[in-house]
Order: C-alpha cells, then structure tokens, then sequence
C-alpha cells in the first residue's frame, strides 16, 4: 500500500481534480506510519493471548500518549500534517515499545499456555 500510495500520488490530481493537491503533502506520513502501525497491532495481539498486562497496557499508552502529545503541539501551526506527522511518530515508538516488550520473547510458550487453556475449558 505504501508503493502504490507513493506511486498513485500524482493520480489523485487527475481523479479528484485540483481541489484535493493540499491533501498530497499527508500521504508520506500517513502511508508510513502505517508500518509501525501494523508492527504493534500484530504485537499487541500477542501480548494480549500471552496475558502479558504490562505489555498491553503499555502498547495503546505509548501510542495515545505520544500522538496526542505531538498532535497538541504541530497542530496548532501544521495543521493536518502535523497530526499526520504525529500518527507516525505515535505509532513508531509504540511499535518500538512492542518489540522491546513482546517481539523479544519467543511465541511457543504463549501459544502452548492458550492451547492448555482450551484443553482444560469444560465442555
């Protein structure tokens, strides 16, 4: 998506006609900060079917905090870039904070911990 986000830029002028060119300069943040985005989504998940509580609360924190901390800051004078600039960064420490937290412990045991969970459940 982000190739293609990049590449289909000047497309956007044709298709939507020259009322939208002031949208062009939020793409690159936004197509970018769709990585880390999905990086801490998938680790969030993990974190969540391991019961790690430090790990899942620390993830959306990292993320709502420093989003909204930058977005109050560049808002005012960037506007939607700036907000847009805060996804990204928000979302790269947040996807930095799930690999210091989840990505570094290996997957077997939580895996083996749910699939013991199901077994034991009362049918």
């Amino acid at each position: 998506a982000f190739a293609i986000g990049l590449i289909g830029r000047p497309l956007i002028s044709w298709v939507f006609g020259a009322r939208y060119d002031g949208t062009l300069e939020l793409l690159p943040p936004l197509l970018a900060g769709a990585i880390p985005a999905a990086v801490a989504t998938v680790l969030l998940g993990l974190a969540r079917a391991r019961d790690d509580a430090r790990a899942a609360v620390a993830i959306p924190l990292v993320l709502a905090s420093t989003t909204i901390g930058l977005a109050l800051g560049w808002v005012p004078d960037e506007g939607a870039s700036g907000a847009a600039w805060a996804w990204l960064f928000g979302n790269s420490a947040a996807a930095l904070v799930a690999v210091v937290l989840v990505a570094r412990r290996p997957a077997v045991a939580a895996i083996t911990r749910v699939h013991d969970r199901a077994s034991a459940a009362p049918r």
